[in-house]
């Protein structure tokens, strides 16, 4: 038997769609991406730009494996790992861009 509340056996990584995948990764895309440029024009830091430009990257490669890879968990895993890696890009870029300040 299964356990439901166990990490690897929750719906949004073994039978779901991966749209919520997507839409959570579009709205921090929008939030992170705007902190970014707000940075760039405030600081005139080209680094800020770069992190913008990264997660908007990050986040075309989530729609190319929404839309490219069947569905199942190997496409949900992809999409929860590109996701933990927009996070930990834009955290980098962060320390990055405020330790050059």
């Amino acid at each position: 038997m299964t356990d439901p509340t166990r990490m690897r056996n929750q719906q949004q990584l073994t039978t779901a769609s991966g749209t919520v995948w997507v839409v959570i990764a579009g709205v921090t895309t929008l939030l992170v991406g705007g902190m970014f440029v707000a940075l760039w024009q405030s600081l005139g830091d080209q680094l800020a730009l770069v992190g913008a430009i990264a997660v908007a990257a990050l986040f075309v490669g989530m729609l190319v494996v929404r839309i490219f890879v069947p569905a199942g968990k190997t496409r949900l895993m992809l999409l929860a790992a590109d996701y933990g890696t927009m996070l930990l890009v834009a955290l980098v870029f962060v320390f990055l861009v405020l330790s050059g300040q």
